[in-house]
């Protein structure tokens, strides 16, 4: 089975975004791997109502700063979850 966290980082302009990162344990190799889903975009344009993105509707999209930014927090915080791994 596979084990991750959840971020929710602070943009500059005050809006939060939430990043996740899924650590994938190796079975029969010598390191495991992670992926890290990132978001795009503050709030969702397709108004699904079971969904809290969806509920709030579409604010902004981010520059590729502020996408970078989510994985640089997930490496930095990374080795505290037991993992340990470069970009």
């Amino acid at each position: 089975g596979g084990r991750g966290f959840k971020l929710v980082i602070q943009l500059q302009g005050g809006r939060a975004v939430e990043t996740v990162a899924i650590v994938h344990e190796a079975e029969h190799a010598k390191h495991g791997r992670i992926t890290v889903c990132v978001s795009s975009q503050v709030g969702c344009k397709m108004g699904c109502t079971f969904c809290a993105t969806g509920t709030m509707g579409f604010k902004q999209n981010l520059n590729a700063g502020e996408i970078l930014e989510q994985v640089w927090h997930v490496e930095r915080l990374a080795p505290s979850f037991g993992v340990h791994w470069k970009v």
